[in-house]
């Protein structure tokens, strides 16, 4: 059958939608468009040719394959590469084991100097295998979580789990933090983020570079989520930011505080988290998260008594909360570079910093809900 590949456009939409819907459902958050538009156009540093996600479409202009592209880009050893994430790939099943996905992968390859994805499961990870992608060791996303209520527990048992042996497994926290007056709000990102950037540079290999017009998209232009930012600022520039997200587990009336991103030096990330412990106790939060790749913030971790969830014990509490359902540890990561085939030669997993705020693992599930 006679398929063209090219390039989404604003035309597409309502193919677009006809198409998603088929895939995931009515009401899918791919299908709103304030949602497209920001999401698939990317952020403004990092969006040569409008959208870079790529469709298989047939002679009559439906469409049968996507593969969802979110561009930015990433250091690699002190130097700079542009940089694609996967997102949202799917095929029409009567249209699979056609090629489809490799020529997806193929050309995307040829199209940026490195490519990456953040969850994925054993069939998509075979797809890449073929074209030399690094895995690191399979180490999925780090998870690390503090329970500030019992109320945390009773999540574990919404999505199969025991919630007696929850309490062995995570206890719940002793310490007491305070509000802290240096961590400040930050309502925008500017040139000052660099320094709290470049401050970490010697201890990570591999990241995403935070611009700020990338982080001003990433995190104030969402369209349908919110987030709360803050930092801590200096006569040089910012030493550290942290940016975070009050969430409800639906359909519990428990909430909880989830921690998207966060870079500076790990002394001034602590006084940021010590300020959002206290303000999520403050609000009767049940517990934080925090995922990440890496060694950056290990210790910091130890030292404000998080537990972090390995094992069977990572999929315990809730990997979404629109609603919450039980979901399998697939956080895995795979970078690969066609152009520079030997560029992650030597890193290893503790090498990188990626967290939930990279690729989709922290997007809008629908108009209406939320999804972590």
């Amino acid at each position: 059958m006679d398929i063209t590949y090219r390039n989404l456009t604003d035309n597409d939409y309502i193919q677009w939608c006809r198409f998603t819907e088929q895939e995931y459902n009515k009401g899918h958050i791919l299908t709103d468009w304030p949602h497209l538009k920001w999401f698939m156009g990317g952020a403004p540093d990092c969006r040569p040719n409008g959208y870079e996600t790529l469709i298989a479409v047939l002679p009559d202009g439906k469409i049968v394959g996507s593969y969802g592209v979110l561009p930015t880009q990433v250091r690699v050893n002190d130097k700079i590469y542009s940089f694609c994430w996967y997102i949202n790939a799917e095929v029409l099943p009567e249209f699979r084991n056609q090629g489809i996905g490799k020529y997806f992968v193929s050309t995307l390859l040829d199209r940026f100097d490195v490519n990456g994805g953040i969850g994925f499961n054993l069939d998509v990870k075979r797809n890449y295998q073929r074209f030399g992608f690094n895995f690191f060791g399979d180490r999925t996303l780090r998870r690390f979580i503090k329970i500030l209520y019992p109320e945390a527990y009773d999540l574990t048992t919404q999505i199969g789990f025991n919630a007696i042996q929850a309490q062995d497994l995570v206890p719940l926290a002793a310490d007491v933090f305070r509000v802290r007056n240096e961590a400040v709000p930050i309502m925008a990102f500017d040139k000052s983020v660099e320094y709290c950037i470049q401050s970490i540079a010697s201890r990570v290999k591999v990241t995403t570079l935070r611009t700020p017009p990338y982080l001003n998209w990433r995190y104030f232009m969402n369209p349908r989520l919110t987030y709360e930012c803050t930092g801590i600022e200096s006569q040089k520039g910012l030493l550290a930011y942290l940016l975070v997200r009050h969430e409800r587990f639906y359909p519990t009336d428990i909430y909880g505080t989830r921690i998207i991103d966060t870079i500076g030096p790990p002394e001034d990330v602590e006084k940021l988290l010590e300020s959002k412990i206290a303000e999520a106790k403050a609000r009767h939060d049940a517990l934080l998260d925090f995922m990440f790749t890496g060694s950056l913030y290990e210790e910091l971790m130890e030292t404000l008594a998080f537990s972090e969830l390995v094992g069977p014990a990572y999929e315990w509490w809730p990997l979404v909360t629109s609603p919450i359902e039980y979901r399998h540890n697939e956080e895995f990561i795979c970078l690969g570079s066609r152009k520079y085939p030997n560029l992650f030669d030597g890193i290893q997993s503790n090498d990188l910093y990626f967290t939930r705020g990279d690729s989709d693992r922290d997007r809008a599930n629908s108009v209406i809900k939320e999804n972590g």
